[in-house]
């Protein structure tokens, strides 16, 4: 999900000195640090970032792991609507994927791939699940009674929005870049709501028009041209 950190609407053409301070803004949100809140003050004299205890925010950086990443809607894809958001875990979790031949011992954990219906016509979605371990459990795929499910972890984005632009605030599909499975991503944890630590900017305006996708089979930003 997209959390706008400041949404900047000029009532007056831009300068130079309003170009940089935006720039100063942007460099300022891509070096965040913390886990316990993060406070941002904005002045004439620049930004200042600290944490909820009045310093300035520690290299406090947590690891995830992605397990489902972002997919464009496409009628014919599975499921239609593709997904806004990522599916994470955290890395210190060290979890693979579920299997039969794994005897798991109490605390250890895996993950599944949950397939949630949404009616008799649409493809099932799918959402990797993590599961710790409560005992021996081979041969017993979780769900069960032998399983304890773990947090999901579906990261926001902090972004600073530009005047008449800005992402729906559940779709990340429409920024600078994506992650992908298997991948491994700095985070945030802010008052028990975890953040992607990179700052992602928006390449659509409100209607959803504009000159840059990511594209999914090349895996980069590509611009649209005549």
């Amino acid at each position: 999900m997209i959390g706008p950190m400041k949404k900047f609407v000029p009532n007056k053409p831009l300068v130079g000195k309003d170009l940089d301070r935006i720039v100063s803004r942007l460099s300022a949100l891509g070096n965040i640090r913390g886990t316990d809140g993060i406070r941002i003050s904005d002045n004439p004299s620049g930004i200042t970032i600290g944490g909820s205890g009045g310093g300035t925010a520690g290299d406090n950086t947590i690891y995830g792991v992605v397990l489902r990443s972002l997919q464009y809607a496409d009628p014919d894809g599975s499921p239609p609507g593709g997904y806004s958001s990522y599916i994470m875990t955290l890395k210190t979790d060290n979890v693979e994927v579920w299997s039969s031949a794994t005897t798991y011992t109490v605390g250890q954990k895996c993950y599944v791939d949950i397939h949630v219906p949404v009616n008799q016509e649409t493809p099932d979605l799918i959402t990797p699940t993590v599961f710790a371990a409560l005992g021996a459990n081979t041969n017993e795929k979780p769900p069960n009674a032998k399983w304890e499910e773990s947090e999901i972890i579906s990261p926001r984005g902090l972004c600073l929005e530009g005047s008449g632009y800005g992402v729906a605030a559940t779709d990340l599909r429409y920024t600078d870049r994506w992650y992908h499975v298997g991948d491994e991503v700095p985070m945030l944890k802010i008052n028990n709501v975890y953040y992607f630590e990179d700052v992602v900017v928006p390449v659509v305006n409100t209607s959803g028009e504009g000159s840059l996708r990511w594209n999914e089979d090349e895996q980069r930003l590509m611009a649209v041209y005549r």
